[in-house]
């Protein structure tokens, strides 16, 4: 499955200054928590409970996209990730609000 860096993303929409992210962002553990922590685990098998997360925001105030979030690339990196088939991700990508060769991307 090919996806995009969740970090590189967030970096990415805040530079462009069309973009307004709907607080509160995405972050892994989704409960900052011991318990949450603890219960921290590799989401390949899409656990939605702890894994899913989502992004939204506004573009130039009146479009907004939502993106679905999931935690963790690894059992050793917190960082989430965003799969490139999402139908938001390529029209974020055709409307050029970010670049996709702008994004750390990652085979998982």
């Amino acid at each position: 499955m090919s996806a995009i860096s969740y970090a590189s993303l967030l970096v990415a929409l805040e530079k462009n200054v069309d973009v307004d992210v709907i607080s509160p962002k995405p972050s892994c553990p989704k409960n900052a928590d011991a318990m949450c922590l603890a219960l921290m685990d590799n989401c390949d098998s899409g656990n939605k409970k702890r894994c899913e997360q989502w992004l939204e925001f506004y573009y130039k105030s009146n479009s907004i996209y939502r993106l679905k979030v999931m935690f963790k690339v690894s059992s050793s990196v917190n960082d989430g990730y965003v799969r490139l088939e999402d139908m938001q991700v390529r029209k974020m990508f055709q409307k050029e609000i970010v670049k996709k060769d702008a994004l750390q991307q990652l085979e998982l």
